[in-house]
């Protein structure tokens, strides 16, 4: 639904890390950018962890499904050099819209204490 509030989450392949250095994080953000340019979409929030990430978007013409499978692809190309080699995410990314498009109770959940948890995990922020 355009102009849907979407909670997403999308897990490393057998809750394996997705991140490892400093650099990754970096990386991941950049390719957020990017995508952003070519398939307009609002980033409220994001919490990078080591294994997880969690994005809070709004969709504007292109599909939730789209947006993720173009940052999660590129992500895994970049990183591991091949889309054969591209088993990095576990199958399904979950995303859940938003009812009442709160965006600060959402906002606060992606950014608590309990969500941010984890070695190294990279707290986010709005893009």
């Amino acid at each position: 639904m355009e102009g849907g509030l979407y909670q997403v989450i999308s897990r490393g392949n057998n809750r394996r890390k997705v991140f490892r250095t400093a650099a990754d994080y970096r990386r991941f953000n950049e390719i957020m950018l990017v995508q952003k340019s070519k398939l307009p979409f609002y980033l409220y929030a994001y919490c990078l962890m080591p294994n997880h990430i969690h994005l809070l978007i709004e969709r504007r013409e292109d599909s939730v499904s789209k947006i993720m499978q173009r940052i999660l692809t590129t992500y895994s190309r970049i990183t591991t050099g091949s889309i054969r080699r591209s088993g990095m995410y576990s199958g399904t990314v979950q995303g859940d819209i938003v009812p009442d498009r709160s965006v600060s109770g959402k906002t606060g959940e992606i950014h608590s204490p309990e969500s941010s948890k984890g070695e190294n995990g990279q707290e986010g922020g709005g893009v």
